[in-house]
């Protein structure tokens, strides 16, 4: 019993761990492929991040850029209100809770 347990909540807790993982990474994707960005912004690198959530460990890619003309450094994803995340959440389901 204890092993089947085990798999259903795999199976529930991937998809929001797909998600947690997903989400800044195409923010940040966004944000690097803007053209508006590249104006005042360069590319310094991209760095692995680990995040420890209540569903679980998950590991995703940030950017780290470098203004032009006053040198700080930014990472720009932190900076996303909860409500655009929370937004982006809702697209990918449907009504019944199924991923789109």
């Amino acid at each position: 019993m204890a092993d089947f347990i085990y798999a259903i909540k795999e199976i529930v807790l991937r998809p929001g761990l797909d998600v947690i993982t997903e989400t800044p990474e195409n923010y940040d994707e966004a944000i690097r492929k803007s053209p508006k960005r590249s104006e005042k912004w360069n590319v310094v690198r991209k760095d692995s991040k680990q995040l420890v959530t209540s569903l679980g460990t998950v590991q995703y890619r940030k950017t780290l850029f470098i203004n032009k003309s006053t040198n700080f450094l930014r990472l720009p994803v932190l900076k996303i209100h909860s409500s655009l995340i929370l937004t982006s959440l809702e697209k990918r389901f449907t009504a019944n809770g199924e991923s789109t």
